[in-house]
């Protein structure tokens, strides 16, 4: 089990979540468009004819799909994150294990 590949991918996810565990508490929230982006995200996957090509669509509505999920602004912004950074580093270390 331990030889598996798929073993060595989940102690790498599970070491980026710990190591960012915690990170809601010590982290300050700046100001800015976060409240805009929410807005549009959720609206966005809620009626896909509001998009705007001008405030990327994909990550709009990959957004809003947190944000429906979870109804919070807060833990929407915070799961949309942590799943962008847990997925680019299982991909950077999938590329330099070849």
């Amino acid at each position: 089990m331990i030889a598996s590949p798929r073993f060595h991918w989940a102690i790498v996810a599970l070491f980026i979540l710990k190591s960012n565990w915690n990170i809601w508490e010590n982290y300050e929230w700046p100001m800015g468009d976060e409240a805009e982006h929410y807005s549009k995200g959720y609206r966005a996957f809620l009626d896909l004819s509001s998009l705007s090509m001008a405030w990327s669509p994909l990550n709009s509505i990959y957004f809003g799909a947190f944000a429906f999920l979870t109804g919070n602004p807060f833990l929407a912004t915070f799961f949309h994150r942590m799943v962008i950074v847990v997925a680019v580093t299982l991909v950077y270390f999938g590329i330099l294990r070849k």
